[in-house]
């Protein structure tokens, strides 16, 4: 089972060990955050590997919810922002529609400038043009 359902052998056969590899996502996450230099991509809600197949918008934002939430409030508003990870979340989610799911689960915590530039841009060490 992968984070969303059936998937590999290595993501967990049952809901309880789902639930067990979450758990430890989670606290492992939390960890990450605890570091000041380290930031963390949104993206990958597509991926085959946690069980994403084809799903309607709702289910998939729904099975990604948990850890955008967790993701988000561990990392906070300046070290996370929106990333692509096509070409593997291409055959279960539509670009356009990996950043509806952001906001939609992220509400009024969504930062367009942070979430799909600044943060980034930080990040990267990069220059606006």
């Amino acid at each position: 089972m992968g984070a969303y359902g059936p998937s590999g052998k290595h993501t967990g056969t049952s809901s309880a060990d789902r639930r067990a590899i979450l758990g430890r996502w989670r606290d492992d996450i939390s960890s990450l955050a605890e570091l000041p230099n380290v930031v963390a991509k949104q993206s990958g809600f597509g991926m085959p590997v946690l069980g994403a197949g084809a799903r309607s918008h709702d289910e998939l934002r729904d099975a990604a919810a948990p850890l955008i939430s967790h993701l988000q409030a561990a990392f906070g508003p300046e070290r996370t922002f929106w990333s692509s990870n096509y070409p593997i979340d291409k055959p279960n989610v539509a670009l356009p529609q990996t950043i509806s799911i952001l906001r939609e689960v992220l509400g009024n915590q969504f930062d367009q400038a942070r979430m799909l530039g600044d943060n980034a841009r930080r990040a990267y060490r990069m220059t606006p043009n």
